[in-house]
């Protein structure tokens, strides 16, 4: 029951976002940007907690036909499901390969000079409605760099490469290990809990219906505690981390120049993701600080960086 209510929950977060775009004064931003908010949460959580869903129905309506053989096909299953989520996400995302050719040499010389296999990049098509780029992917075979359509219109070459340097941080670093890691700890002792307020007779013991909200509760609790004192946590310490990748050399030393274009690409994104600049977002933390972090450990006096020391979000005003 608690992946239904988690897949309902998801369910209910993407109509919400389509709700916030009712109030757009233009019909094509608002049924663009509601379909953008829908595919995104949908690929991204309601479709992987279904299909989890449903290998909890089979196990719970054979039990005694569980055998180590079905155990292993359960498990390979979700393994596959893992390896080949980027083929579902550029599907349901609207996605196509990059064009540009000689954004793609800078990219693959920028994988080549770290000795690393150049992902697939491909463009997100948001109808300008989004500035950002994501990798997903465990396997590097079936890996994705999405780049959003707004991104690659509003900032040149070297500032895109700065960004991809960044997302090759979170693969370096095996950030994506780490956060799945991050998240399934808590979903796997909040079922725990679950399934032990749950069971009803067992052998002599017969436990209290109240038990079952008393363990609903408790894993409530244990999970919003985990996401506000470890994933948060953990999820801004990878974007300082990718971001002091981005900064370096294939030899590991800092760089004046990649420093320079990665924050012009980071002032950029301020200005145009609303809020991004003072507060940040729920797993990001505010460019300002990322900025001033960068500042304190290289000498950036004179660069791109100047502005992390002021205390006024960046003129975004036409000039």
């Amino acid at each position: 029951m608690w992946l239904t209510g988690l897949t309902n929950c998801f369910l209910a977060r993407a109509l919400l976002m389509c709700a916030r775009y009712g109030a757009s004064e233009r019909r094509g931003e608002r049924i663009g940007g509601a379909g953008l908010h829908f595919r995104v949460l949908f690929s991204m959580f309601v479709v992987p907690l279904a299909l989890l869903l449903l290998v909890r129905q089979w196990i719970e309506l054979s039990p005694d036909s569980l055998t180590l053989e079905s155990g292993l096909g359960a498990s390979l299953f979700l393994l596959v499901l893992l390896w080949l989520y980027p083929l579902l996400v550029s599907m349901c995302w609207r996605t196509r390969p990059l064009a540009d050719e000689v954004l793609k040499v800078q990219l693959a010389s920028c994988c080549a000079e770290r000795r690393l296999r150049l992902p697939h990049v491909r463009i997100w098509e948001t109808s300008g409605s989004v500035v950002n780029a994501l990798v997903v992917g465990m396997a590097p075979r079936f890996r994705r760099v999405l780049l959003t359509d707004e991104l690659l219109r509003q900032f040149d070459h070297g500032e895109v490469t700065a960004i991809f340097r960044h997302e090759l941080g979170h693969l370096v670093n095996r950030h994506l290990w780490i956060r799945l890691a991050a998240w399934l700890v808590p979903v796997a002792i909040a079922g725990a809990v679950l399934g032990w307020g749950n069971r009803g007779n067992t052998g002599s013991v017969v436990r209290p219906a109240g038990e079952a909200w008393i363990a609903g509760a408790a894993a409530l609790a244990f999970c919003v505690s985990w996401l506000l004192v470890i994933v948060i946590p953990l999820y801004q310490w990878c974007e300082y981390q990718a971001d002091r990748y981005a900064l370096l050399e294939a030899a590991g030393r800092p760089c004046p120049r990649l420093r320079d274009d990665y924050c012009s690409a980071l002032l950029r994104l301020a200005l145009h993701n609303q809020g991004a600049w003072d507060r940040g977002s729920l797993f990001h933390p505010p460019i300002r600080e990322r900025i001033a972090r960068i500042h304190r450990e290289f000498d950036t006096a004179g660069s791109a960086c100047a502005p992390a020391e002021g205390s006024a979000q960046p003129d975004s005003s036409p000039t």
